[in-house]
C-alpha cells in the first residue's frame, strides 16, 4: 500500500468520530440549553420591568388625584398638605410641590410650613414642556439622599404653573429586583438613561448612584431589549440580559454568573471527553498498527529533514516506500537550491530590515506631527473660553451702572481688552499654516507685570467670587518684563481659575510676584483639595486631571496647566508644582528669565495700552448696513455716541433707495448680505453718481488679503475686520471730517 493510503486510513480512524460526536452533537446540546436557561432569566427581568411601570403608573395617577383636588387654588396650602400625607405610606416616597421659579414651597417629608431657600433649576423646564416627567437618579432636597422624581407640570386657575412630584428613595425600588424568580447569585440593576444605577440587588448601598458597565449600557442604547455577556462592577463574569420599562425608558437588567449558564455545558463536556477518549483509544491502536509499516521510512526522512535544518544537502536513500523515495529525492534537490538562494536571502533580509526602519521612522514623525497639531488647536480652543467671563460680567454690570460714567468706561475698557484678546485667538486659530507646523508666534514687548496680574486677577475674578473664596495680593515689584502680555495672563489666569476649581468654597488663595537672582518669580497657592503625589509628577502632562466630583463641578478638559507649561517655555522659563499630598493645598510656581533693562524699568503700564481714543470732530451723515439685527444696534448706537447721525438698513435693496436721498457721507457696510452683497452695493453706490466723495468703508470677518483686494477693487475706501476696532473707526470718521471741511 501506498503512504497516501495509510495516511487516508488514519484520518479516517481519528477525524469522522470526533467530527461527528464533538461538532454536531456538542455544539446543538450547548446552544440549547444557554439559549433556554438565558430565556427564562429574559421572562424574570420583562417581569421586573412590569412592575416597575406598574409603580409608576400608580405614581402619576396619585398625582391625577392631588391635581384634580383644585387645593393648589388656594393661597393657604396647609389643607393640601394634610390630604397628601393622609395618603403617603412609609418614609421611602413623599410629595413635593415647586413653582415655576423651581422654590419648593410644600414637602410632605418635612413639616408644613419648613423654608426651602435652594431653588432647583430641574423644576424650570419640567413646567416649560407641559408633559409628565420620570427623572433619573439624583440628590434630594439637601439630604444627599439619592432619589427618583415623577412629576406632573399644573396650572391653577389664577394662572400660575406649578409642578407636582412623587419623590421615592432609590431603595423604595430595590425590593422589587428581589422577585420569587430571581436566583440566589443573580445580579439585577435598574439604570436610567444616564447609565447611573438606580436600584440593585445585592450591593445597593456600594453601588447605587456609580455607572453601570460600560458595555452593558452601550448595548441597551441600541435596542428595546436584548442580552449581552459582560464584566460586573464586582469582577463576576455574567450573561445579563436587559429590557426597558415602558413608562421610564429605565433598563432593568439581570446578570447570571456563567458558571450557573455553562453548568450544563461542562457536564455535557465531560460526557464528550469520555467519548472522545475512547475514540482516541480505538484511533491510537489503528494507528500503530498502521504507523509500523511506515516507522522507518519515515525515520529516514527525519534524518534527511535533519541535514537539511542543519544547512547540509541531504543524501538520496532508498526506503522501498514509492512516495518517501520521491521525497528524499525532491529533499537532496532543494537542499542544493537552499545552499544557492542561501546568499540571495540573506540580501533581502537586509533590505527589509533597512526598509522596515525607514517606515517606522516615518511613522513616528507622522504620528508626532499630527500630536504637535492636535495640541495646538486644544491649546488655542481652551484659550477661547476664558475671556468670555469678564466680558459677561461687564455686560451685565452695564444693565444696572448705566448712569455711572466711570463705570461704564470701565465696564467698555474690560469688554474692548477681551474682546481684542478673543480676536488674536480667533487669528491664531484659522493660521492654517502655522496650525500645521504646530508654531505659535509670540508678540514679545516691554509690559508692566502688575498690568498682566490685574488682567488675569480680572479673568478669574467671576469663579472666585462665585465660590465664595479669599483672594490675598502679595506686594507687587511693579517691574517691566519683556513678554507677550495676552500669553502670559491667560497663564497666569489659567493658574488661579485651577487653584479656585479645586478649593472649597471660602477657601484661601494667594498670588504673588517676586524677582529673586534676575527671575521674576509669580506664585498661585492655595488651601484646596491638594495633589496626589502619584499625579505630582503629571499634572502639566496634556490631558491630566485630578479627581473630580461626580456632577464635573469643577469642569475643563485638562488642557489648562498643559497650556501654562507651553506658555512659560515659549518665554524661556519653567514652572512646578508643589503639594504635600491630597487635602494639603498646592502651591504653582512660575519662573520667568528677566534682563537688567527689565530689571531698571519701573514704571506705569505702556501709554498706547491706556491711550483714549481720538475723537471725529464735526457730526457726520452716516449709513449702516448690516443683516445682523444685534450687530447693526450696537455698531449704530456706537456711531450714536461719537455724535453722528446714523441711519440703519439689513438689506442691500432699502440701503441702495435711500442712498439717492440721504447723501450719507459715510457708508458702513457688511459684505455677507443676503441680497445682494457687500462688493455689489459699494460698485452700484459709486456708480449712482449720487454718492461722489462719500467714504465707504467694509466691515466684515473676511480678513485675508485677497477679501482685502476685492473690497478695494469694489470701491471700498477702507477695510475694516469684525469686531471693530473703535480707535481705527474713529480715525477713519476724523479723516471724512477733515476731507469735507
Amino acid at each position: 500500500m501506498k503512504t497516501r493510503t495509510y495516511l487516508v486510513l488514519m484520518a479516517a480512524a481519528i477525524l469522522i468520530p470526533v467530527v461527528a460526536f464533538s461538532v454536531t452533537g456538542l455544539q446543538m446540546m450547548l446552544e440549547r440549553e444557554r439559549t433556554s436557561q438565558i430565556d427564562t432569566v429574559q421572562e424574570t427581568a420583562r417581569a421586573t420591568a412590569l412592575l416597575i411601570d406598574q409603580e409608576i403608573t400608580g405614581a402619576q395617577s396619585a398625582l391625577g388625584v392631588i391635581i384634580s383636588t383644585l387645593l393648589l387654588d388656594r393661597d393657604d396650602l396647609r389643607p393640601l398638605y394634610e390630604l397628601i400625607s393622609r395618603g403617603e405610606k412609609g418614609e421611602s416616597a413623599w410629595t413635593a410641590v415647586y413653582d415655576d421659579e423651581g422654590r419648593v414651597i410644600l414637602n410632605t417629608r418635612l413639616p408644613f410650613g419648613s423654608t426651602f431657600p435652594k431653588l432647583r433649576p430641574w423644576v424650570i423646564p419640567v413646567i416649560a414642556a407641559g408633559q409628565p416627567h420620570v427623572s433619573n437618579l439624583r440628590e434630594g432636597l439637601g439630604t444627599g439622599e439619592k432619589v427618583i422624581s415623577v412629576s406632573q407640570p399644573v396650572t391653577a386657575s389664577n394662572g400660575r404653573k406649578y409642578l407636582i412630584s412623587r419623590m421615592f428613595m432609590a431603595s423604595h425600588f430595590n425590593d422589587m429586583l428581589r422577585s420569587p424568580g430571581v436566583g440566589p447569585n443573580w445580579i439585577v440593576g435598574l439604570f436610567g438613561a444616564d447609565s447611573v444605577s438606580i436600584a440593585r440587588y445585592p450591593k445597593a448601598e456600594q453601588l447605587v448612584g456609580q455607572p453601570v458597565s460600560q458595555r452593558l449600557f452601550e448595548a441597551s442604547r441600541s435596542a428595546f431589549s436584548g442580552r449581552t455577556r459582560h464584566v460586573t462592577r464586582e469582577d463576576i463574569a455574567v450573561y445579563s440580559v436587559f429590557t426597558k420599562t415602558s413608562k421610564t425608558g429605565w433598563t432593568v437588567a439581570i446578570g447570571v454568573p456563567e458558571k450557573e449558564i455553562e453548568e450544563p455545558a461542562r457536564r455535557a463536556a465531560s460526557f464528550a471527553a469520555l467519548a472522545m477518549g475512547t475514540i482516541f483509544t480505538v484511533a491510537g491502536l489503528l494507528i500503530l498498527l498502521l504507523a509500523r509499516r511506515l516507522t522507518r521510512s519515515v525515520d529516514e526522512v527525519v534524518a534527511s529533514a535533519g541535514e537539511l535544518a542543519r544547512g547540509l544537502i541531504p543524501a538520496s536513500r532508498k526506503t522501498g516506500v514509492a512516495e518517501v523515495d520521491v521525497l528524499q529525492a525532491s529533499m537532496h534537490d532543494a537542499g542544493q537550491a537552499l545552499a544557492r538562494e542561501n546568499g540571495s536571502r540573506l540580501a533581502l533580509e537586509e533590505e527589509r530590515k533597512d526598509l522596515l526602519r525607514s517606515e517606522q521612522e516615518a511613522r513616528r514623525q507622522a504620528e508626532r506631527q499630527n500630536r504637535n497639531k492636535d495640541d495646538f488647536l486644544a491649546m488655542l480652543a481652551h484659550e477661547l473660553r476664558n475671556p468670555l467671563a469678564p466680558i459677561s460680567s461687564a455686560a451685565h454690570l452695564l444693565r444696572v451702572v448705566a448712569r455711572d460714567e466711570d463705570r461704564v468706561r470701565q465696564c467698555s475698557e474690560v469688554i474692548s481688552r477681551q474682546v481684542g484678546h478673543m480676536t488674536e485667538l480667533v487669528n491664531d486659530l484659522l493660521d492654517v499654516s502655522r496650525v500645521s507646523r504646530g508654531l505659535v508666534q509670540m508678540d514679545m514687548q516691554l509690559v508692566n507685570i502688575d498690568l498682566v496680574l490685574d488682567r488675569a486677577i480680572e479673568q478669574a475674578r467671576p469663579l472666585i467670587t462665585a465660590r465664595r473664596q479669599q483672594l490675598t495680593e502679595a506686594p507687587r515689584p511693579g517691574v517691566e518684563l519683556r513678554c507677550d502680555a495676552t500669553r502670559l495672563t491667560q497663564a497666569v489666569s489659567n493658574l488661579l481659575n485651577n487653584a479656585a476649581k479645586f478649593t472649597p468654597e471660602g477657601g484661601l488663595i494667594t498670588v504673588s510676584a517676586a524677582l529673586e537672582q534676575q527671575e521674576l518669580v509669580i506664585r498661585v497657592s492655595d488651601n484646596g483639595a491638594g495633589i496626589d503625589p502619584t499625579l505630582l509628577p503629571h499634572v502639566f502632562d496634556l490631558f491630566i486631571q485630578g479627581e473630580r466630583t461626580p456632577d464635573r463641578s469643577q469642569g475643563g478638559l485638562g488642557l489648562g496647566l498643559a497650556l501654562v507649561k507651553n506658555i512659560v517655555m515659549l518665554h524661556g522659563g519653567k514652572v512646578h508644582a508643589q503639594s504635600d499630598g491630597t487635602g494639603k493645598g498646592s502651591v504653582f510656581t512660575l519662573v520667568l528669565p528677566a534682563d537688567n533693562q527689565a530689571l531698571d524699568a519701573r514704571s506705569e503700564p505702556k501709554a498706547e495700552l491706556l491711550a483714549k481714543p481720538v475723537t471725529s470732530g464735526r457730526p457726520l451723515r452716516i449709513m449702516a448696513v448690516d443683516d445682523n439685527a444685534d450687530a447693526l444696534q450696537t455698531l449704530s448706537a456706537l456711531l450714536q455716541a461719537k455724535g453722528h447721525n446714523v441711519s440703519k438698513y439689513q438689506d442691500s435693496g432699502s440701503a441702495l433707495r435711500a442712498a439717492a436721498t440721504e447723501r450719507p457721507e459715510v457708508f458702513v457696510l457688511d459684505i455677507g448680505l443676503p441680497d445682494m452683497d457687500g462688493f455689489e452695493l459699494a460698485r452700484r453706490l459709486r456708480a449712482s453718481g449720487t454718492n461722489d466723495g462719500a467714504v465707504l468703508v467694509a466691515l466684515t470677518g473676511y480678513g485675508r488679503p485677497e477679501d482685502r483686494a476685492r473690497s478695494h477693487a469694489s470701491g471700498f475706501d477702507h477695510h475694516l475686520v469684525k469686531p471693530v476696532d473703535d480707535e481705527a473707526l474713529t480715525r477713519i470718521l476724523a479723516q471724512a471730517v477733515a476731507r469735507r471741511g
